[in-house]
């Protein structure tokens, strides 16, 4: 079950899988000396909350970038996340590495254990997608966002699912993370997040619009 907050949910295993939290971003930014206000890494746990009950959940996977950077563990965050899961006992938080996460590390008390990338539910684990795909997985790491031609001179971009082969690729769950537009195959598959639906776009009506800065985040 995609849903429309970018986690996806399989009830048969009781498992919610998001991807690309960056919790932590706003204050790694600030550290750096932005004017960025706080509050983001909050929401993003509040709308986690909200998955989690509306789905009743008793497992939360994260596909990588749990964390933004070392300058993340700034602060009050520690805190902030330690009280968020102790409003979710029984539910079993885990993570894979990404990219960020080999940066920032993962404390201890963050009550993410770290993830084997090959697991008991048959779906391989991978933050960035590989080149080759073996069997069904899911990644994270490019933020996937498409350009939709609604009107001549509107194209809104939109957070979606980018399905290709047997790996769907998720979009950023955080709420500090923007999006990198993907140019998908005519095979490919693409759910976009719009408001509180979730909407397959035909490949044909992604318009080829890359952002600056490529796509890794």
């Amino acid at each position: 079950m995609l849903l429309a907050s970018g986690a996806a949910f399989l009830p048969e295993h009781q498992l919610l899988v998001v991807s690309d939290l960056h919790l932590g971003k706003a204050n790694a930014m600030r550290a750096r000396g932005a004017a960025i206000p706080s509050g983001a890494s909050r929401r993003t746990l509040d709308h986690l909350s909200r998955d989690l009950r509306q789905t009743g959940a008793t497992r939360l996977w994260s596909l990588g970038d749990l964390f933004h950077a070392q300058e993340s563990h700034r602060g009050e965050l520690h805190e902030e996340i330690r009280r968020w899961t102790e409003e979710h006992p029984g539910v079993d938080f885990a993570t894979i590495y990404g990219n960020h996460d080999r940066r920032a590390g993962i404390p201890s008390e963050c009550a993410f254990r770290v993830l084997a990338a090959e697991n008991a539910i048959g779906i391989e684990l991978h933050h960035e997608p590989p080149e080759e795909v073996t069997g069904p997985g899911f990644a994270g790491h490019l933020h996937p966002a498409v350009r939709v031609q609604v009107t001549r001179s509107d194209t809104p971009k939109l957070p979606c699912w980018w399905c290709r082969d047997q790996l769907l690729v998720f979009p950023a769950y955080g709420e500090f993370t923007g999006g990198a537009v993907v140019i998908p195959a005519p095979s490919d598959r693409v759910f976009a997040l719009a408001g509180d639906r979730v909407i397959e776009i035909p490949a044909a009506k992604c318009q080829p619009q890359p952002l600056f800065g490529g796509r890794s985040r």
